[in-house]
């Protein structure tokens, strides 16, 4: 499943305000990093996700399920992007978490592109991505790399302390 992708990484990349990010596949030496920075995230931020990935143990089995890419600055893990093929093998789903401090500086559109690539090393044909419906930012830097929306789950999502929220789906198919 990763032939000829691990040869790609580590790789760098300067996000829009002139920092630099280093993208690497994620491997168990970076749990500890993982857990540093889901114990950063919101309560809002890990309600979302399917999993409860800041479980150790979920952590090892993700990693077992899932091409993970990790992006650190120079002191730590800032972001990742996730992809988890579908039992069919022809699709796949992505996952995206920056930290807030990286926010609207690039980060995203830069995890999603390499995931994007590494998706299709894989040779998948469709990718989907969940996400609130009301990430404007996130959604428009899925728009930009060609994804669309499919589906808008209504009070899918049921956070902490707020109402429910909606949960869009996008879909992009890879030539």
């Amino acid at each position: 499943m990763l032939k000829g992708v691990a040869d790609k990484y580590p790789v760098s990349h300067q996000l829009e305000d002139g920092a630099t990010v280093t993208c690497s596949l994620m491997t168990a030496a970076d749990l500890d990093a993982l857990s540093k920075f889901l114990n950063r995230l919101t309560q809002t931020d890990l309600a979302y996700l399917q999993a409860d990935i800041t479980d150790p143990e979920i952590q090892k089995r993700w990693l077992k399920t899932a091409v993970v890419l990790c992006a650190y600055d120079p002191a730590s893990l800032v972001g990742y992007a996730s992809v988890t093929v579908s039992d069919d093998r022809h699709r796949g789903e992505i996952r995206v978490n920056i930290s807030k401090g990286y926010r609207s500086r690039g980060l995203g559109r830069i995890l999603i592109g390499e995931i994007l690539n590494v998706s299709k090393l894989m040779s998948l044909k469709m990718l989907t991505a969940r996400m609130l419906s009301d990430q404007h930012g996130a959604r428009a830097a899925f728009e930009r790399l060609g994804f669309a929306r499919k589906e808008l789950l209504q009070d899918y999502v049921d956070l902490p302390s707020v109402k429910c929220k909606d949960l869009l789906v996008m879909s992009s198919e890879l030539g």
